[in-house]
């Protein structure tokens, strides 16, 4: 399932992107344009004055705005949208070449006022080329940065070359006035690829507007999945509810219908018997407590994307608006990627906020999706490690996850004083660090917290317990100093490769094609998992061809692989895949190569596709993860004891 594309994009590949191409050709028509009539400036002043002193204030005053204002022009091409910011210099532009035109032709052009248009010149370019230089990164994007600065110093020095020539050709055959009216018209091609750009930049600011408030998308989930708009689907749906199973069945999947199947409320309760003590209540009795049909999708959201050349240090900003732009496509959860040694090489890597850090900012800005964290087993100590997880689904309301994390190579083991660790110690100590933070987060009741103020007690301290865990490398005591969390158990998410199915909530599969996930996603099954996600990379379709788009990643450093599946094409295919994955797995997991660039074309067509099969909505706002993903919520192993005494 991976398109692999080695052959180099070449110096002109950032034409390929059609605004970019419109912006290059535009812009070389508008620069012949000016070095014309610079030339034609200079030789008009000098013939009007016979004064090189004249000549140089002119020259001078072109640039003067340039060293006394070039500060505050950056801040104007920061502050204001470039598509609307460059037509409006550009019309400037035609302006002052038209007054040249009209005072020149009409023969009454006093040296004050080629002054003042020199000077206004200045102006005009002190904003137009901050925002102009900066424009490029939006139509091309990070990776094609480099080809295009190319280009557009290739179209200077184009301009450089051919513009004084045929300035000095028209000034002997027309006049220096015409060559003015010239350049004035050739600022219509300018304003006309300006308005062709602007088009295309309202429906970007309606597509990122409807990506942040999830207004539009909202509605589109809602036209795709709403039962009551569309009937096929709400007969679907009863139909997927009335399917049942025998009493006790455990069901792998190894085949089933996508749209029906994964409804059945008799799955969600073939994992009964792996909760003990659950009290009635707590039975997944109605179909609000099934989970949601279809697949949970999951965003790994760290960074700049999952391709290296992108490894960015995650400021709050992109940790915020990747999360937030995630809740409202709809996924059903949010992961943060974290490590003990900081991302990237060289002499100055990149550092970053922990990830549990950067789940508990996300969890007051959002409300329905789920958020997990990496937090390593081997490198962060077990009572702390299930607090924090604790005290994030308090802060999220039910939300949090965890996904366990075991970096132990050498270095990474060094940042806490560790010496590396032999295979089964490493495994000894995850699914004793697992069963650690489980223990710790059943060490509260629910009903230990009383808050009686008639007689001054908060808690009934028969219902607080000591866990008293003895592992290999360490013990712990207890209780927890955090009551039990709002999930009861925190979602655990494993990945394959740790072998502790049994113990996981979640089990990520990470495999390079479809036969092999359901391989896998079947033992895990086996093993006692609970729900399986296949883990997917993805490299879309954009203004540039996804396999373009990859090759062009890896001149700056190459994606080795990781074992995971992976997407190079469009977003249908992508439809297609997932589709088929649904047939294996609960859920998957993406990993967008770039964010800023797969993130839109996931949220704009292929979630939307998915739940307009049917195989895909979003969580709703309010519900814990364990209700969207279909977990129920499992009873305090401490309580049946308390109840006896």
């Amino acid at each position: 399932m991976t398109v692999n594309s080695t052959a180099p994009a070449g110096v002109f590949a950032a034409l390929r992107v059609r605004d970019y191409r419109i912006y290059w050709s535009t812009g070389l028509v508008s620069n012949i344009g000016g070095a014309m009539q610079g030339v034609a400036l200079d030789w008009y002043v000098l013939t009007l004055t016979h004064s090189g002193t004249a000549l140089g204030w002119v020259v001078g005053l072109q640039f003067a705005p340039v060293l006394l204002f070039g500060l505050w022009g950056g801040v104007v091409a920061d502050r204001y949208d470039r598509r609307t910011l460059l037509p409006w210099t550009q019309t400037l532009y035609a302006v002052q070449a038209l007054l040249l035109t009209v005072t020149v032709l009409s023969g009454h052009a006093p040296l004050w006022l080629l002054y003042v248009l020199s000077f206004a010149l200045g102006c005009v370019f002190t904003v137009e080329n901050p925002a102009r230089l900066s424009f490029v990164t939006e139509l091309v994007g990070r990776a094609l940065i480099p080809k295009a600065a190319g280009l557009n110093i290739l179209s200077l020095n184009v301009a450089r070359l051919i513009g004084p020539a045929i300035a000095g050709v028209l000034i002997g055959a027309i006049g220096t006035g015409w060559v003015f009216a010239l350049n004035a018209a050739s600022f219509t091609a300018v304003l006309g690829g300006g308005a062709a750009l602007c088009g295309r930049a309202a429906r970007t600011r309606r597509r990122v507007h409807d990506l942040r408030s999830g207004r539009d998308l909202r509605g589109q989930l809602a036209d795709h999945t709403d039962p009551v708009r569309r009937p096929g689907l709400r007969r679907r749906l009863q139909g997927a509810r009335h399917h049942e199973h025998g009493p006790g069945h455990r069901h792998r999947r190894p085949h089933r219908n996508p749209t029906a199947h994964r409804n059945s409320t008799a799955h969600r309760n073939s994992t009964a018997h792996l909760r003990p003590n659950r009290p009635p209540e707590e039975l997944p009795m109605t179909d609000r407590h099934t989970g949601l049909p279809g697949l949970h999708l999951a965003l790994e959201a760290d960074g700049g994307g999952a391709h290296p050349a992108v490894q960015l240090a995650p400021t709050t900003r992109a940790v915020r608006e990747s999360a937030v732009s995630a809740e409202h496509a709809g996924f059903a959860l949010v992961t943060f990627a974290d490590a003990p040694l900081p991302p990237g090489t060289g002499p100055a890597p990149l550092g970053r906020i922990e990830a549990g850090t950067r789940a508990a900012y996300v969890s007051g800005l959002t409300d329905r999706i789920g958020l997990a964290p990496t937090l390593h087993v081997t490198t962060t100590e077990p009572f702390h490690l299930a607090t924090q997880l604790a005290a994030l689904d308090h802060a999220s309301h039910g939300r949090a996850a965890w996904l366990v994390g075991a970096a132990a190579g050498a270095d990474d083991l060094a940042t806490v004083g560790r010496p590396p660790l032999p295979a089964d110690a490493l495994h000894r100590e995850i699914t004793d660090v697992v069963d650690t933070a489980r223990a710790l987060w059943d060490s509260w009741e629910d009903e230990a917290i009383i808050k009686n103020i008639a007689t001054g007690r908060f808690l009934d301290p028969d219902r607080v317990h000591h866990i008293d865990f003895e592992g290999a490398s360490f013990t712990v005591k207890g209780p927890l100093i955090t009551p039990r969390p709002p999930q009861g158990q925190i979602v655990v998410l494993a990945p394959d490769a740790l072998e502790i199915d049994e113990r996981a909530d979640v089990v990520l599969v990470a495999r390079p094609t479809p036969d092999a996930i359901a391989s896998r996603a079947a033992g895990a099954r086996e093993r006692g998992a609970h729900l399986v996600f296949a883990e997917v990379e993805v490299v879309l379709d954009t203004a540039i061809p996804a396999a373009d788009r990859l090759a062009e990643l890896n001149t700056t450093a190459i994606w080795p692989e990781t074992g995971r599946l992976r997407h190079t094409g469009s977003a249908g295919s992508l439809t297609e895949l997932l589709t088929e994955l649904a047939q294996f797995v609960d859920s998957v997991r993406l990993h967008p190569a770039v964010l800023a660039d797969d993130l839109p074309v996931l949220t704009d067509r292929v979630l939307p596709a998915l739940a307009a099969a049917g195989l895909h909505h979003p969580p709703r706002p309010g519900d814990t993860l364990r209700t969207t993903l279909g977990l129920p919520r499992p009873a305090n192993r401490f309580a049946a004891a308390t109840t006896n005494a």
